[in-house]
């Protein structure tokens, strides 16, 4: 993992997933978006409200499975737990992967 220090693997899509995670749970909002694919900056990964929550609760990647890779993109299933505020939840994230400069980036998060 990462620990906050900026990407340190984007060459396997389910190191990129854990290190995203691990750098938001860390504070280190921008280390996380060293992650997304510079297409998505702005629209992929997580709105600005959601980056001040993760960046507050307690998350933490409990799975990650590759489900498909082809060629220059690949799907990866993550099952993350999330506690906020007293509350604790584990959600199942699709997070579609490409890649960029020969590098894994994240281009889309679905299922919060």
């Amino acid at each position: 993992m990462s620990g906050g220090d900026g990407p340190a693997s984007a060459d396997d899509p389910e190191s990129v997933v854990r290190n995203f995670w691990s750098d938001l749970d860390n504070g280190n909002v921008d280390a996380a978006r060293e992650y997304v694919h510079s297409e998505q900056q702005d629209s992929g990964g997580l709105s600005p409200t959601e980056e001040n929550i993760f960046q507050e609760a307690d998350v933490s990647v409990e799975s990650t499975t590759l489900v498909e890779e082809s060629g220059d993109r690949a799907t990866v299933e993550a099952t993350i737990r999330i506690s906020y505020q007293g509350n604790s939840n584990s959600v199942t994230v699709d997070h579609q992967l490409r890649k960029e400069g020969g590098d894994w980036k994240l281009y889309d998060l679905t299922g919060f």
